[in-house]
């Protein structure tokens, strides 16, 4: 390749992985027990009574494998349970916590199998949209198994402003159980804002998509890091 030619190459990929980091922004996390990434902010659980730190709760029937938990910790309540007994009238058992950024995707730890049928039924707030999901119960086995890293919830595309979010276990004709393991979502800095130049918006298109909310009633595979590559034509 000629020097000119090897030139004008780099200088077009790093354009282009500027471009790539603009887009994707940074991914954070937002941990059950330790929060926010990079804030620091911890999640909010009410009625505090009614939640358990999974790892450190002895009495609790759901007993998932830590080293398969995000961090290490998760955290359990059922919509008819409060200090470890059971309640005749059931309360609204909730997780919220605030974000800045342009994605949400939401992870639980669900049962698959075990002595006593679990159902996992939830209800959802995101800045005031509602929407729930109910996923399959549990099948019946002698011992209980879990699975992991389920995305329970997912919205991207929202405007680049603080959010608020609420998820509740939702009693219905049967008892709900809520194992909340994590969250992530896409930060942009103000940089991100920023228009593209009329010779970019000329070249390149942004693809368009709806955003949509995600309850997987047969998941079994772990989660999957998105991938992206680019095609740079040989000169």
């Amino acid at each position: 390749m000629p020097t000119s030619g090897r030139s004008s190459f780099i200088a077009a990929l790093f354009i282009i992985l500027q471009c790539a980091a603009v887009v994707l922004g940074e991914l954070r996390t937002i941990d059950d027990t330790y929060g926010d990434s990079v804030t620091g902010a911890t999640p909010t659980y009410l009625d505090t009574n009614c939640w358990n730190q999974g790892p450190n709760c002895s009495v609790c029937v759901s007993q998932p494998d830590p080293l398969q938990a995000h961090n290490g910790t998760w955290h359990d309540t059922q919509s008819d349970t409060c200090n470890n007994v059971l309640i005749n009238s059931p309360t609204v058992h909730t997780v919220s916590f605030a974000f800045t950024g342009t994605s949400l995707s939401v992870y639980c730890i669900l049962t698959s199998q075990g002595p006593e049928i679990k159902i996992t039924n939830l209800a959802f707030d995101l800045d005031g949209e509602t929407s729930a999901s109910l996923f399959n119960p549990s099948i019946n086995a002698t011992t209980y198994e879990y699975q992991y890293n389920v995305p329970v919830y997912s919205r991207s595309f929202l405007n680049n402003t603080q959010h608020n979010f609420v998820m509740s276990a939702v009693q219905g004709t049967s008892v709900s159980l809520l194992l909340f393991d994590y969250a992530t979502y896409d930060y942009e800095d103000d940089e991100s804002d920023a228009k593209p130049s009329s010779s970019q918006s000329a070249s390149s298109q942004a693809p368009t998509r709806t955003a949509s909310n995600v309850a997987s009633h047969h998941w079994h595979g772990k989660r999957l890091s998105p991938q992206s590559s680019i095609h740079i034509p040989s000169f």
